[in-house]
């Protein structure tokens, strides 16, 4: 029998998740437990950010990596889903998708076999479109597809262009390269104009067959009329390539660039493939890696795997790759060669700065969260007070602590403790924070050692923390957990998003613990640029892991360094 403290819903779901077990075989496991230590694992509550601390026994990794690092997104979503009990009966009474009561046979059928299953079904015009999905999804089988087509045509005379591409993708997906032609010959006749999805099945698996050439045409006339997704150009690369076209394969690819398009991962993939063992094309090879760095494109690990191969497949240049990190201190693990730095130049910094307050600041809807009034005062405010060497998010901060009466007493922890690094600070906050009688003696006390302004409680105060931030100096930090994701999106301008996004990195600070007891310490901010990097001897490549899930707001934690070998290492190197 459970103990009565877990006997609820609430805090059975957060035992379970907390020793991953069902609630079915916790009852069995606690029954004998001292109530004191079911409490401690039952009450945890493990915040975004902040290092986990407990008694229990069993241990919980903390979020040591940095807040940018690939995979922090999705192991936030995953502690707050297992720990939410209300997410967790969303998710277990999530509504299941209608079934239908159609029992495909995984065999050919005759047309009087076929009329009593759809007999069985009913009258419903959704008939010829549910078989063909359970065809392609479960059965899988051309023949069964075949059987079911030749009964649509004896029963209505024609086959519609739905049953037609489905039929046309089992086809491809399955490389059955005769039925592949067969049914492109046959929609080419039937129909003038094809759908995106539909075009890119028939240059993917014509490109397959003896009439790759064929697919090429198809894509040009696409091309020709602007109807082309970065698909077609990657079925149209492989169809060349995997013929032995591989000068057509980067003809289509410098097209790609021309038409302002972004290359995909696996056009890369077969470009890099094709040209292992040869030199043939090293210079257009080198210009990709020289693209993505440029467009901060990091390779999946599919890709690094065939760049590593290529490299050390050159003739007669002896690379050797790799697979590492970085450490804190800016150096390539292996190598020990400097990586660039993540600061800004006084150039990047000034346009910036320009473009943030042109497209962020002082937008044409800046005035829903705030007025002109308030930014006005904030402005002179900066010129009388700035500049800054840090800028806090006050109400980010303090809501490290759960507890409303103590957060501004977390607060001022926080800021007597940068005082030491930063002599000039400013906190950024809201009205209702001084309020209390309580927390007017806080702030009283952080006004003593720092810069404050508070701005009205519906305003946003990320714009504000932009503003003094890039306006103190080129060295200026600022302290929240807050990724400012709506801020970089805001821009529309690529190049000016990789720009915020690097200056973002190398000056955001954030808190990486926080106890009960007050006790908490600062992620160190990195000092070097995640992106792919060149010397005359070395190649740095930053790549995503297979293992790990990344976000855009994210950079990868693994790279691949690539050293050329001196003569006199290969000489040490043992055999």
């Amino acid at each position: 029998m459970l103990v009565p403290f877990i006997t609820s819903r609430f805090y059975l779901k957060r035992l379970c998740a907390w020793v991953g077990s069902s609630p079915r075989s916790i009852g069995q496991s606690v029954s004998g437990l001292p109530r004191q230590d079911l409490a401690k694992a039952a009450c945890i509550d493990v915040r975004p950010h902040v290092r986990f601390y407990c008694k229990v026994p069993k241990k919980r990794h903390a979020f040591t990596s940095s807040m940018f690092s690939a995979g922090m997104t999705r192991k936030r979503f995953e502690f707050h889903r297992a720990r939410s009990p209300l997410l967790l009966e969303a998710v277990e009474h999530q509504p299941k998708g209608k079934k239908t009561n159609i029992i495909v046979p995984d065999r050919p059928l005759s047309h009087s076999e076929w009329e009593d299953i759809r007999k069985n079904f009913g009258e419903s015009k959704s008939f010829e479109e549910i078989v063909m999905n359970k065809i392609v999804k479960n059965i899988k089988d051309v023949n069964v597809a075949k059987s079911f087509l030749s009964y649509l045509v004896q029963r209505n005379g024609t086959l519609s262009y739905h049953a037609l591409m489905q039929y046309l993708f089992l086809c491809v997906s399955g490389e059955h390269h005769t039925e592949v032609m067969d049914t492109y010959d046959i929609m080419k006749s039937c129909f003038k104009t094809f759908e995106f999805g539909t075009a890119t099945l028939i240059i993917k698996g014509l490109g397959k067959t003896d009439r790759w050439r064929d697919a090429i045409t198809f894509f040009y006339d696409r091309r020709r009329d602007g109807l082309v997704s970065i698909r077609d150009y990657c079925g149209a690369i492989s169809a060349a390539t995997s013929h032995g076209e591989v000068e057509l394969g980067f003809k289509i690819y410098d097209e790609i660039l021309q038409d302002g398009q972004v290359p995909s991962q696996k056009i890369w993939e077969n470009l890099f493939r094709v040209c292992i063992n040869q030199c043939d094309h090293e210079e257009k090879l080198l210009s990709m890696l020289l693209y993505m760095r440029d467009n901060q494109i990091y390779p999946k690990e599919s890709l690094i795997r065939l760049i590593k191969s290529w490299f050390e497949s050159l003739p007669g240049q002896k690379w050797r790759g790799e697979y590492t990190f970085a450490v804190r201190s800016g150096e390539c693990h292996n190598c020990k060669t400097k990586l660039e730095s993540i600061e800004l130049t006084e150039e990047e910094y000034a346009q910036l700065k320009d473009h943030v307050k042109k497209n962020v600041i002082e937008k044409s809807n800046v005035y829903i969260k705030t007025n002109p009034e308030e930014l006005e005062r904030f402005k002179k405010f900066m010129q009388e007070s700035g500049p800054f060497d840090l800028v806090v998010d006050s109400l980010n901060v303090s809501k490290l602590s759960k507890n409303r009466e103590s957060q501004s007493q977390t607060l001022l922890m926080v800021i007597q403790k940068l005082k030491k690094r930063f002599p000039n600070i400013l906190v950024l906050g809201r009205k209702h924070m001084v309020r209390k009688h309580k927390d007017q003696q806080n702030m009283d006390e952080i006004r003593k050692i720092a810069q404050c302004f508070f701005t009205e409680n519906i305003s946003d105060d990320d714009g504000f923390l932009l503003y003094a931030a890039l306006y103190s100096n080129i060295h200026c930090k600022f302290l929240t957990r807050d990724l400012m994701r709506n801020h970089k999106a805001s821009m529309q301008d690529p190049v000016f998003q990789r720009l915020f996004f690097k200056w973002q990195r190398g000056h955001q600070m954030s808190i990486n613990y926080f106890t009960p007891s007050g006790k908490f310490g600062f992620e160190e901010i990195q000092s070097f640029d995640t992106i792919i990097q060149k010397t005359c001897n070395s190649w740095h490549i930053p790549f995503d892991d297979s293992e790990t899930e990344r976000t855009v707001h994210e950079i990868p934690q693994k790279w691949l360094c690539l050293t050329r070998v001196s003569p006199q290492d290969r000489r040490m190197r043992p055999e």
